[in-house]
């Protein structure tokens, strides 16, 4: 197989959108989780600016409605003109970001599988790991952390990934001739 620029593309693509989902589900390491996005960031302007390539848009009811409740958020917090609930509202608006990466990047990739199921999957490993680290390191506990510092967080990083793991698993297990991650099934 000959390693031409699309095809290197394509691979840099798969292995900057792994990264970025490994750090995504793990959460372990922040500064990896922003310097891939950051790499991220950077390829989707290199691809929509230099390679001219065209994105396409979700509906236009679908920003409409996005971009409501999302000014209304913000709106609502500025004018209670509490500062910790405006910060929130920030943070809340920031939750967006790694979803609005992963929708940009995804549409230059030729297979969504290729290009997210090994980050998926390496980053659940890494919160089973962890989960485990704590389930054997401090027995009793009511709650698991992972590698979180709240619980509640863990619940709902373990909620956003879990229904993705589990349609890629029954994919693969449907299409056992494949091979390729065979060792999940």
């Amino acid at each position: 197989m000959e390693i031409n620029e699309a095809n290197r593309l394509q691979w840099l693509l798969a292995a900057a959108t792994n990264l970025y989902l490994f750090f995504l589900c793990s959460t372990k390491w922040n500064a990896g989780y922003s310097i891939s996005g950051g790499i991220l960031a950077v390829l989707i302007l290199w691809f929509y600016l230099k390679k001219r390539k065209k994105f396409q848009c979700a509906s236009r009811l679908f920003f409409t409605v996005y971009g409501i409740f999302m000014a209304g958020v913000l709106l609502a917090s500025c004018l209670t003109g509490d500062k910790p609930s405006i910060h929130v509202a920030q943070k809340f608006l920031s939750y967006s970001v790694p979803m609005w990466l992963l929708y940009l990047i995804l549409q230059q990739v030729h297979s969504i599988r290729q290009a997210s199921l090994p980050g998926m999957v390496i980053g659940s490993w890494v919160l089973l790991g962890a989960s485990v680290r704590e389930l054997w390191t401090s027995p009793g506990k009511d709650r698991l952390y992972g590698s979180f510092a709240s619980a509640n967080n863990f619940a709902m990083v373990l909620e956003a990934i879990l229904p993705f793991l589990w349609m890629q698993v029954w994919a693969l297990r449907k299409n056992k001739k494949s091979g390729e991650f065979s060792f999940l099934c």
